[in-house]
């Protein structure tokens, strides 16, 4: 079957229980974290809707970024965002670098203990997606730096896997015949899926396979940072936090009117100059009837 959007509310799932009321409160350890490093480095790759993407006007947007909005609203802490080609980079980066940074990732705890980083409790689940194009050829196009490829590469041993640096390239890939099928997340799948480039691939849903999303931090990040990022989690009120879960995963609807709006455009105005041609024609006709008349 196409694949059927809109599920999302049975897929969100928020991991960590509300601890506190009356907003996130810092320990004194917390409070002179932040002011000896009032900046933290964070790294991110190309878009992975919901979580982080770039909107039309190139503003950083998703459910990581207004998680940590909300994180500088309650104790002032600033973000910086350093970004990479992809995920594997960031990975690396993170787990071997000396500076202090977070992330996110959908890796496991044996990623944790491959990558050399710390990984919170998981702040979001979704089923992953199987999108097959129309091609047979026997390769698979899969983002890279994204955990779930062990899991396929042993389902699916008799495939060729080609990594891409993004989802959006490996879509294309499909659309090409240039590989016959990729996996995604069902955010990503509400998003992508409904452009019109992308609504004749064919979809279904990976039986007992789910992505979730974590906090990442580098080895040099002290306890504070993590404790910050996981307080912060259990301060948001329940409100608050489907409050920034419905606006990212709603997007589509934006960038499909700007699509359709680019593509009908053009044949719009040439519409309205055909019309306008027609009317003076029959205006010109309805003179001459009207002087010969005369």
């Amino acid at each position: 079957d196409h694949y059927q959007a809109d599920f999302k509310n049975t897929l969100a799932k928020k991991y960590f229980e509300k601890k506190q009321d009356g907003g996130l409160i810092l320990s004194k350890s917390e409070a002179l974290y932040i002011k000896e490093n009032p900046i933290l480095d964070v790294y991110i790759g190309p878009d992975w809707y919901p979580i982080i993407y770039q909107n039309s006007n190139g503003d950083k947007k998703g459910v990581f970024i207004d998680f940590l909005e909300y994180i500088t609203d309650e104790t002032g802490l600033q973000f910086h965002y350093i970004k990479y080609d992809n995920y594997a980079q960031v990975l690396d980066t993170q787990g071997y670098r000396m500076n202090k940074s977070i992330s996110i990732t959908n890796g496991d705890f044996s990623t944790d203990k491959g990558y050399n980083i710390q990984l919170s409790e998981p702040f979001l689940s979704t089923s992953i997606i199987k999108v097959t194009g129309n091609s047979r050829i026997n390769k698979i196009a899969l983002p890279i730096g994204v955990s779930y490829n062990e899991k396929i590469t042993n389902d699916f041993n008799g495939m060729e896997i080609i990594y891409y640096q993004s989802m959006s390239e490996c879509l294309d890939a499909l659309d090409t015949n240039q590989a016959s099928m990729t996996f995604m997340n069902a955010f990503e799948a509400d998003y992508y899926l409904k452009q019109p480039s992308y609504q004749n691939f064919m979809t279904t849903i990976e039986p007992n396979q789910n992505m979730n999303f974590y906090f990442s931090t580098s080895p040099s990040c002290s306890a504070e940072a993590r404790s910050i990022l996981e307080k912060a989690f259990s301060s948001i009120s329940e409100n608050e936090w489907n409050h920034i879960l419905n606006m990212n995963t709603n997007i589509y609807h934006e960038s499909s009117f700007h699509h359709f709006y680019s593509l009908a455009l053009p044949y719009f105005i040439s519409g309205c100059i055909l019309s306008l041609m027609v009317l003076v024609l029959v205006i010109f006709l309805l003179f001459r009837s009207r002087k010969h008349v005369e």
